[in-house]
């Protein structure tokens, strides 16, 4: 079955890939507010996140002269829909500072150090099991679009090659447990999505456990269901391509 994208108004998506039994609960468990502010108090995400709520914070906003770039996300948006990368200048620039108010008239604003990612992850998390996670390699433009992924039919052979070029799977394991404690005691139900990655900063790897949390069907979702159709030990990929 195809799902249809359909709008009651102009300027919000009614229907997505979600249950939709209960609409303000899932817009809830999908908000990026929702994660991010778990992140912070958590320390899961980048130490100078910031979640700005409304005009008169983004105008008390002063970008930090050591940050070069910074990457604005919308708090409702999917798919990297509504990501913007701003330079220093950007924050004076009447036409980019318009854009996003425009955008804060309907969501609150993630603002991040943009950061040089060298993997991004996407973990599938059983609620119900949280350690019976399946975890895909994705491919994800600068601008935060969704491009694609890798699925192992061994979760295990990922884990290695994370292991060996960052020996970190145990700060994965630590993070998925507690960010699925949380949600559960949200409401939800079934299957999260955990959006992280690894970067570099300054010459060091670090890892960000928590960029988002998505509680819907998602590629990650659809990539796991894709594994039946893996060899032993074989690795599937899927991509867009433009």
């Amino acid at each position: 079955i195809i799902p249809k994208m359909i709008k009651e108004n102009p300027t919000e998506l009614s229907n997505w890939w979600g249950e939709l039994k209960n609409l303000p609960l899932e817009r809830m468990l999908n908000s990026k507010k929702t994660s991010t502010l778990f992140a912070l108090k958590e320390k899961l995400c980048h130490p100078k996140t910031l979640l700005i709520e409304n005009l008169e914070e983004f105008k008390n906003f002063r970008p930090l002269k050591d940050i070069t770039e910074w990457i604005a996300r919308a708090a409702y948006s999917t798919a990297g829909n509504g990501v913007f990368r701003l330079c220093h200048r950007d924050f004076f620039d009447d036409k980019k500072v318009k854009t996003l108010k425009k955008m804060m008239a309907d969501s609150p604003i993630v603002l991040e150090p943009y950061l040089k990612r060298v993997l991004d992850i996407g973990i599938v998390v059983n609620l119900k099991s949280p350690l019976n996670y399946s975890i895909t390699e994705n491919f994800v433009t600068e601008g935060g679009v969704f491009k694609g992924g890798l699925i192992y039919e061994n979760k295990e052979d990922l884990k290695k090659k994370i292991n060996k070029r960052f020996g970190n799977i145990s700060l994965i394991e630590e993070s998925i447990e507690k960010i699925a404690s949380y949600y559960s005691g949200l409401g939800a139900e079934n299957f999260i999505q955990i959006d992280s990655f690894f970067y570099n900063e300054k010459g060091k790897i670090k890892y960000y456990p928590l960029v988002e949390v998505n509680y819907r069907k998602t590629m990650g979702l659809f990539l796991r269901s894709m594994k039946r159709f893996l060899p032993e030990r074989g690795v599937g990929g899927w991509y867009f391509f433009s």
